[in-house]
């Protein structure tokens, strides 16, 4: 009799363990095949000047930018794009021993307007070949140029990731 009952309480704790594990299919979060990325991310693929080879103070220059970008935390946001100026010409990270230790915008941003998913871009930007004057006195006189995006909300405005590419895409200034 007590082999028996051991038998069915046994027999009962394995059924209702199987009916528990078996409740545990996640179907409110879908599945994702694997190499779909599933966050937001910024990815700079290519710039390209449009005039020219080198980079010159005082010579405006203009560029060719691709990206790809995944946004998945909001149905819209902004793009913002912008050129950052250093004062190290062998460097697009700035340092603390630097007289500038930080990038200088030089540039307003490009804003474009984006949606959920993953998508490609291509734009043109502007570089004006800025020396130290007027708005850009803090502007180093010799260094590097490198970009920066970033994407934000627009009610309320909230920048949500930025994403700067001085290692990837930095470019000396003659």
């Amino acid at each position: 009799m007590r082999y028996r009952l051991q038998h069915r309480v046994s027999h009962w704790f394995l059924i209702l363990a199987l009916l528990l594990v078996s409740g545990c299919v996640h179907r409110h979060a879908p599945m994702y095949s694997a190499g779909t990325p599933r966050f937001d991310s910024i990815a700079l693929i290519s710039v390209d000047q449009l005039n020219g080879n080198a980079v010159k103070l005082g010579t405006p220059a203009q560029f060719k930018v691709r990206l790809e970008y995944s946004l998945f935390t909001y149905d819209e946001a902004l793009l913002s794009f912008r050129i950052d100026q250093f004062a190290n010409a062998n460097s697009c990270v700035p340092s603390t021993d630097e007289a500038y230790s930080a990038n200088i915008p030089v540039t307003p941003a490009t804003t474009i307007r984006i949606y959920r998913g993953t998508h490609a871009l291509e734009f043109p930007i502007s570089w004006l070949g800025h020396k130290r004057d007027g708005a850009n006195k803090s502007a180093p006189e010799v260094g590097a140029i490198s970009f920066k995006a970033s994407m934000s909300t627009t009610n309320p405005y909230y920048q949500f990731l930025t994403r700067s590419f001085g290692t990837q895409f930095c470019m000396r200034v003659e």
